[in-house]
């Protein structure tokens, strides 16, 4: 059967663990695979780009922001990340300069912003998560069975001592290890990795 679909990855997921009672409980099991997948996948197709003008000190990230992929910048300037410790104690000392950092939601700069500068930054989003109108993403469509695996270790906690679980989860690995290798190799190929622009 072919997974395409979020009814088809809920259908899957009765039909792989011998369940038919599953399908109440099959949408929680998908939205927690999904919660430890945005913990641990970072891959390219959940790179997204950001830009957005500040005139203030503080601005709030994406929704779905998880993590920046590299430095974010300010008017074209690179800035360096602090602690929250460190930032506090720079801004009581008046020592203003290119760094940030994050707390909560909400991205603090180094210093005070008086015009609309643009600030951008390449981060890695959220999966957009599956529901009955959202019936696929980027992951269904690319690893499947990243999506399977996952909701299948989740499910069993539910199901009590399954003791297919360490199967799960190694099945799961493998899957995410085996995207970690696509992406690595669709994001660097066609040429070898450049230090440096050339002269």
């Amino acid at each position: 059967m072919a997974i395409t679909t979020y009814s088809q990855l809920r259908s899957s997921i009765g039909s792989w663990l011998h369940r038919g009672d599953l399908q109440a409980i099959s949408a929680d099991l998908i939205m927690l695979a999904e919660v430890r997948l945005n913990r641990n996948l970072r891959v390219r197709q959940m790179e997204k780009d950001w830009s957005q003008s500040v005139g203030a000190q503080s601005v709030t990230l994406p929704n779905d922001w998880l993590e920046f992929v590299d430095e974010p910048q300010l008017d074209g300037q690179p800035l360096r990340f602090v602690s929250r410790e460190e930032y506090k104690r720079r801004q009581k000392l008046q020592d203003y300069g290119r760094y940030y950092t994050i707390q909560g939601t909400r991205l603090y700069l180094g210093e005070p912003v008086g015009a609309p500068v643009a600030l951008e930054a390449d981060y890695y989003a959220r999966i957009p998560a599956l529901s009955d109108s959202t019936t696929t993403n980027w992951l269904l469509r690319d690893a499947p069975d990243v999506y399977l695996y996952g909701a299948l270790l989740e499910a069993a906690p539910y199901l009590n001592n399954d003791p297919r679980i360490d199967t799960w989860r190694a099945l799961l690995q493998v899957a995410i290890n085996d995207l970690q290798v696509s992406n690595d190799r669709a994001k660097y190929s066609g040429g070898t990795l450049a230090i440096g622009l050339p002269r």
